[in-house]
């Protein structure tokens, strides 16, 4: 994977490193027949341009350095496009090095590229110029490539550079093309013969097409390559995926090279479907790519030219690093250290001011980490900055919270000891791989009832054909009282999808019993199944009532457990004020990375969300809220606040209330009354 940072390696080229002698010095005069159109046919001519096309066909060495071919046409017959300076070849640069060695990389090891980006890192011109009509000019038979978006202005304009990079070249390297129709480029033209017309050329063909209502488009087709351009906004990516994977496929081997990319900044609610391929990058054939905003950043790479045409002096690093070398030595290599401080100076920058939009569209565009590449704040109430700050500072203190199985304790004759009881196992995670474990940052008080409460988003299908949703449990401690902390704290948390369902219900049961949530483990409603394996496991009691605090008035649920989170019972606009509350007065004390990744990146108006932590962090928050009463011990006696006492007189003259069971032992919460004559003495009534 290309990655930024620390793991960047700069490449260190020979003496005398020149990738690229053609945007350098030009096409000599013997070979250049714009110049001199007498050239055609010479000796010089032919040889110059069959060493070029070699080189575009086989790479090219130079100090010691490979460059691909791909890349060599890039770099030296590619004009591009830069804001303050028009039109100029690219210069050379370590990322695109990578990038290029990549495609090579993945055509011979079957794979595709999913790509995660900021903005301004030139991937659409290197894929349309390296790739796209790389393959309609050096790849020998009948070449196929595919563009495809979610919106057509993407493809329109993807498609644009295309026919453009066949307008800037040479005329030796400039193909005749007719465009049928607007979706189709293709390499032919026609011929006078004897007989009439004839139509020649390669035949190869760029098509180019919209997924937005239909992501079956290519069925039918075989591509060698396709562009899934601007990811993030892709409504049906999965599927147009799906669909079009079939097109790259020779039996069971994908001959064929999908390229999905994804913005920075153009990340949507369609993002959703862009990370799920991202992260399981693998199960869909895909090497994953990320360039953040540190690597090819203007004027931190040796050799880069800004708008004004003068190379900066923006590197110490590589300089303090490499002392006794070259500018040719090293040519490209990036300074990410010295492009991340300037970075982060300029968000903080922006982040003091009272407006925080730009702020949030600086993250968005300029990521310098995955998590800011998929910053969503459409849709979104939460407090981001409040977040940010949580998330600093979760991965700068790393909070000490344990990995854990749960056992149940057992009888000698090995039978499960009744009722229940559960016993925690301290695992390494890195070492052992469980179906389902349990993070715990704060052991459990079970002397203590009503002290921590639960929340549960779970489900009911081992595998979703349209989900990735973990399920989760997140049990919260409760505050404002003389046992709890100030805030309400995330102690414990479940956040895993085993291979069966009953799995997750059993680990989840299992930490009801081990932290002693009697009537406080709250589940979301819609998922039913989960309710019914704690009733048909003896652990109804565990479970809470339906809080109707947070049900509107009119509302008319029947269910006995859980709760629904509905716009229309007002319990989840109610279940988002709550968790907007906790976010900026208390998640600074969460200890959990899950759980505040998920509120950055929570969407309110999706019904059926795969960010199951917080859901199942608000979830606990209602129970807290609705619950009314205090923590307090068990052998406290008041079950109810409100009931009156029942004295019982001790054998020594004092007077305990009943809910007291042993009444000759005293405990700290007995209430003692003095025999009433000795009573009236003191207070003088006799």
């Amino acid at each position: 994977m290309i990655i930024i940072g620390e793991k960047y390696e700069p490449i260190i080229k020979g003496k005398g490193f020149n990738p690229r002698p053609i945007a350098t010095w030009g096409i000599p005069e013997y070979a250049d027949s714009i110049r001199n159109p007498r050239v055609f046919g010479t000796v010089n001519h032919e040889q110059f341009w069959l060493e070029q096309i070699d080189r575009c066909l086989h790479g090219y060495t130079t100090g010691g350095t490979y460059i691909p071919g791909r890349m060599y046409k890039y770099l030296n017959f590619d004009p591009i496009t830069t804001v303050g300076r028009g039109s100029h070849y690219p210069e050379f640069v370590d990322i695109d090095l990578e990038y290029f060695n990549l495609v090579d990389w993945v055509k011979e090891n079957n794979k595709g590229i999913i790509g995660l980006k900021a903005r301004r890192k030139g991937l659409s011109e290197k894929h349309s110029k390296g790739v796209h009509d790389y393959g309609m000019r050096f790849t020998p038979g009948d070449y196929k490539g595919g563009i495809c978006a979610g919106k057509e202005n993407y493809a329109e304009e993807y498609f644009n550079k295309l026919k453009e990079a066949n307008r800037n070249k040479p005329p030796e390297l400039q193909l005749h093309y007719s465009v049928s129709n607007k979706d189709e480029y293709t390499a032919n033209y026609s011929i006078k013969t004897s007989t009439g017309m004839v139509e020649d050329g390669s035949g190869n063909a760029i098509i180019c097409k919209t997924m937005f209502n239909d992501p079956n488009v290519f069925k039918g087709y075989f591509f060698n390559d396709v562009i899934f351009e601007e990811a993030g906004e892709f409504l049906h990516l999965k599927r147009g995926y799906g669909a079009t994977k079939a097109c790259f496929m020779v039996g069971f081997r994908m001959v064929g090279t999908p390229y999905i990319y994804g913005t920075g900044g153009n990340m949507k609610t369609s993002t959703k479907e862009f990370a799920e391929i991202y992260d399981e990058a693998e199960h869909y054939d895909l090497v994953k790519v990320e360039i953040m905003a540190q690597r090819l950043m203007i004027g931190f790479f040796s050799g880069s030219v800004n708008e004004k045409g003068q190379p900066e002096e923006n590197i110490p690093n590589i300089k303090k690093l490499y002392p006794d070398l070259s500018k040719e030595q090293i040519m490209g290599c990036e300074d990410v250290l010295a492009a991340d401080e300037f970075l982060e100076s300029q968000a903080k920058k922006l982040a003091s001011a009272r407006n925080k939009v730009p702020y949030y569209d600086f993250l968005q565009n300029f990521p310098r980490n995955r998590r800011q590449a998929f910053l969503r704040f459409t849709g979104n109430n939460f407090d981001i900055e409040a977040l940010n700050d949580v998330m600093r500072t979760i991965l700068e203190t790393r909070a000490k919270y344990k990995c854990y199985t749960l056992e149940y304790v057992k009888n000698d004759d090995g039978s499960n000891k009744q009722p229940l009881e559960v016993h925690a196992v301290e695992i390494d995670i890195e070492k052992s791989d469980p179906e389902a474990y349990i993070k715990i940052y704060i052991d459990p008080k079970t002397s203590y009832k009503d002290l921590d409460v639960a929340g549960i988003d779970s489900y009911d299908q081992d595998i979703s054909m349209s989900s990735k949703s973990l399920g989760a449990m997140v049990i919260l401690r409760r505050k404002e009282n003389n046992i709890a902390p100030g805030k309400r704290i995330p102690i414990a948390l479940i956040r895993c999808r085993p291979s069966r369902k009953e799995i997750f219900y059993e680990i989840s049961m299992k930490a009801a019993i081990y932290f002693n949530l009697i009537g406080n483990v709250l589940i979301d409603a819609h998922k039913p199944m989960i309710i019914k394996y704690f009733e048909n496991h003896g652990c109804e009691k565990y479970l809470a009532p339906r809080p109707r605090s947070f049900e509107s008035p009119n509302s008319e649920q029947k269910h006995k457990y859980g709760v629904l989170l509905t716009k229309a019972s007002q319990s989840k606009p109610q279940m988002i004020s709550v968790l907007q509350t906790w976010t900026l007065d208390e998640a600074i004390e969460c200890p959990f990375e899950e759980v505040i990744a998920e509120l950055q990146e929570y969407d309110i108006e999706q019904v059926d969300s795969d960010w199951d932590a917080a859901d199942a962090l608000g979830i606990a928050l209602i129970r807290d809220i609705d619950m009314r009463r205090a923590p307090r011990k068990h052998d406290s006696g008041i079950d109810n606040a409100f009931r009156l006492p029942t004295w019982h007189e001790r054998e020594d003259g004092t007077f305990v209330d009943m809910g007291n069971r042993d009444i000759n032992k005293k405990t700290e919460n007995a209430v003692e009354i003095k025999d009433p004559f000795i009573r009236g003495l003191e207070r003088g009534e006799y």
